[in-house]
């Protein structure tokens, strides 16, 4: 034991130097992980709204093909959060109305706004600067009205017109053929026999013949 005790000792002695570099160290890591998460904590902005102005709630829209979704809100706005630098390509994916596309770049942290965007209205499109404040171009119509039943309607129906023309034929015929007398009567029903053979009609339109051939000797 020590002879001649201090009688005051230092409740604090002097710290092993290793031991303060070693804290050190670690402080300065903590603090570049912080760092580093700060600058990859972006958030990027819009909206959707119809042409008058009416916020369109409760849409989806997603960045990259669903890598990020999001929807929009009670008043058409919507948020990104937690995004990198990179570039993303926005859709929204709405089944009543037709909205542009987007490619939103997000930038590091610096002087300015972090992001811009290029709104496109359809693909391959040329794209115009945008704040993301996107408006409906059109109503989606994945199906044709039908149109109303109408008399007109029935009679561009060509079913409809053969019908028609069969019933006039077969009202309108028996008269037509009491009219006839006994020598129209003859030639119509040898026409008739005529016509109901195959060959013969072929033969009378391409001109191989229709008589007998004993008119050849």
């Amino acid at each position: 034991p020590d002879p001649n005790p201090d009688p005051n000792p230092d409740p604090n002695p002097n710290p092993n130097p290793t031991t303060m570099r070693a804290a050190a160290a670690a402080l300065g890591l903590i603090a570049w992980a912080a760092a580093a998460a700060a600058q990859s904590d972006y958030s990027v902005s819009g909206s959707l709204s119809l042409k008058d102005g009416t916020p369109v709630p409760g849409v989806k829209v997603s960045l990259n093909g669903g890598e990020f979704t999001t929807q929009s809100r009670i008043d058409g706005k919507f948020t990104f959060w937690d995004l990198a630098p990179g570039v993303y390509l926005l859709d929204v994916l709405s089944g009543e109305h037709h909205f542009s596309q987007a490619k939103v770049t997000v930038r590091e942290s610096g002087t300015g706004d972090h992001w811009d965007a290029y709104e496109y209205v359809f693909p391959g499109a040329e794209g115009k600067r945008s704040y993301l404040a996107l408006e409906a171009h059109a109503p989606l119509k994945f199906f044709e009205v039908r149109q109303p039943l109408s008399f007109r309607h029935l009679l561009k129906n060509p079913m409809l017109l053969i019908a028609i023309v069969m019933v006039g034929a077969i009202t309108f015929m028996p008269k037509m053929m009491g009219d006839m007398d006994k020598e129209q009567m003859k030639e119509m029903q040898e026409e008739m026999a005529k016509a109901q053979d195959p060959g013969q009609v072929f033969g009378q339109l391409f001109g191989m013949g229709g008589g007998n051939d004993d008119d050849d000797d």
